[in-house]
């Protein structure tokens, strides 16, 4: 299935969001859109249908999201896991939930958390945890994936794991649409990366990417790290 943006406007009161555009994830696209916190959080609220676009629509191949919401999956930025549940418990309450046909070990294995399945959510660590968000979005099997800021903080196995389960999608011919505001994230996990800000979107080419990203860390202003004697 398709993921369609079809002269997608938002404005709020008098401020553009971001102007009109078209963008098509097929299946076997991993499509990134690089943006300000403000627009991605705008795009979330739109495939939730929490709130509407200002002009234009979002489809499913010809259908309303609304119509298609068991066929997309979405990996938020807060994982909203059940601290009392194991690994597990979590996945069993997830597949029961969307009544899915995928095998538990497949998903637990594919995260590589088979030797902790027991082992408590509130016991994880950060990257741990999105292992375990991730495994829960890919027992459900959607046909359209998004993720919002999916390696953000990640440690280096669960970046690798994560970039290996992209490939894995692509491969199944699924539609796969990164939305972050981190340059180098984009470029490293998608294979084609977009910029939508307020004037639009806008491909960009891997060396302006980089570039874009050198840039951005030149003006951060450095932070001595504290040295215990």
């Amino acid at each position: 299935m398709s993921l369609h943006f079809i002269n997608a406007e938002k404005r709020i009161h008098d401020s553009v969001i971001f102007p009109s555009f078209d963008l098509s994830v097929d299946p076997g696209d991993i499509v990134a859109v690089y943006s300000s916190v403000n627009v991605r959080e705008q795009l979330i609220e739109l495939l939730l249908e929490k709130t509407r676009l200002s002009n234009g629509e979002i489809r499913v191949d010809d259908s309303k999201i609304s119509n298609n919401r068991q066929k997309v999956g979405i990996l938020f930025l807060q994982d909203g896991l059940y601290e009392r549940l194991s690994i597990e418990e979590m996945i069993s309450f997830i597949k029961d939930l969307y009544t899915s046909n995928v095998l538990k070990d497949d998903v637990i294995q594919a995260v590589q958390l088979d030797s902790k399945r027991k082992v408590k959510i509130k016991q994880l660590s950060y990257s741990e945890r999105k292992r375990v968000q991730l495994a829960c979005l890919l027992i459900r099997d959607p046909d359209i994936y998004i993720f919002e800021e999916a390696d953000q903080n990640l440690d280096l196995e669960s970046k690798r794991i994560f970039v290996s389960i992209l490939q894995r999608l692509k491969q199944q011919n699924r539609s796969v649409l990164i939305l972050t505001g981190n340059m180098e994230s984009a470029v490293t996990t998608s294979d084609r990366v977009l910029r939508l800000d307020e004037n639009g979107l806008h491909s960009i080419h891997t060396q302006e990417a980089i570039e874009d990203q050198a840039t951005l860390i030149e003006e951060k202003p450095l932070v001595a790290d504290s040295v215990l004697p």
